[in-house]
């Protein structure tokens, strides 16, 4: 690794790639389509809750999801399901999480690459 001045940009998407294998906890494996069908999801309640967490749009086909991601979503559900929360609460606390965790992986990057 560079020194403290100065992170490469191969050296910033190693330790991106890094992060990111740790918080999906696993390979992706699983399209948008095979994630609602495992958590019983209509696809429009879905995207409204990947929207919610920052996600761009996915195409139908491409693979971008871990069994974490369908762990999630089964949350997210279950706490509407059961009348915890209401859908919009849902939306609203995924939004918030969702903004908390990019703060602190922001700071993340900026102590190892402050510039």
């Amino acid at each position: 690794m560079a020194g403290p001045e100065r992170t490469t940009e191969a050296e910033r998407q190693a330790l991106l790639d890094l992060a990111a294998a740790a918080l999906l906890d696993g390979e992706r494996r699983y399209t948008a389509i095979e994630v609602c069908g495992l958590a019983d999801c209509d696809r429009a309640t879905a995207d409204g809750l990947w929207r919610a967490m920052g996600f761009p749009d996915m195409p139908d086909d491409e693979v971008a999801f871990t069994d974490r991601d369908v762990a999630a979503l089964l949350a997210a559900l279950t706490l509407q399901a059961e009348g915890v929360l209401d859908e919009h609460t849902v939306r609203a606390q995924t939004r918030m999480m969702s903004q908390a965790l990019a703060t602190i992986a922001a700071a993340h990057l900026e102590i190892i690459d402050p510039d």
